[in-house]
């Protein structure tokens, strides 16, 4: 039986991923995309936030939800400076240079990170950016995505 149906002229075209460089990107940004490694906590913020957003898009290519947990805690954990929460102090999280997501795989809340989604993710996470660290690269942090800036991954 042939396919009888007609396109909806009114439909948004369907989503196509989108070059490297925008035309705005400012010179800071081309230059961290290059895989220059980031010099200031502004410029491994910058990458951080750009390379998760790919990595967002990049999970929702793979039938995964990506959504964020725990990210910039600083105004939060370490406002009475003892950073009493669960993140290492001076770590990712307090310089909005890392943070911890939650993955759903089936629609399903994925709990243990040895899921084989978490070992996709941290893999194509790392292959972004020579900067980019995995959580999964130590010990029980699977859903820990950073950027390695001054000293810290």
């Amino acid at each position: 039986a042939q396919d009888m149906t007609v396109a909806d002229p009114s439909a948004p075209p369907p989503y196509t991923a989108q070059p490297l460089h925008f035309p705005g990107t400012t010179e800071r940004l081309r230059a961290l995309l290059a895989g220059a490694a980031p010099r200031t906590v502004l410029e491994a913020r910058l990458l951080f936030t750009h390379m998760h957003a790919r990595l967002v898009l990049w999970t929702e290519s793979q039938g995964w939800e990506l959504t964020e947990g725990e990210h910039l805690v600083a105004l939060t954990d370490a406002r009475d400076g003892d950073h009493d929460g669960p993140h290492k102090a001076g770590g990712t999280h307090y310089t909005g240079t890392g943070g911890d997501d939650n993955l759903y795989a089936g629609g399903a809340y994925v709990k243990e990170g040895g899921h084989p989604a978490w070992r996709a993710i941290g893999g194509k996470w790392k292959a972004l950016h020579p900067a980019c660290r995995w959580g999964g690269d130590f010990p029980g942090d699977d859903n820990h995505l950073s950027i390695a800036w001054g000293g810290r991954a």
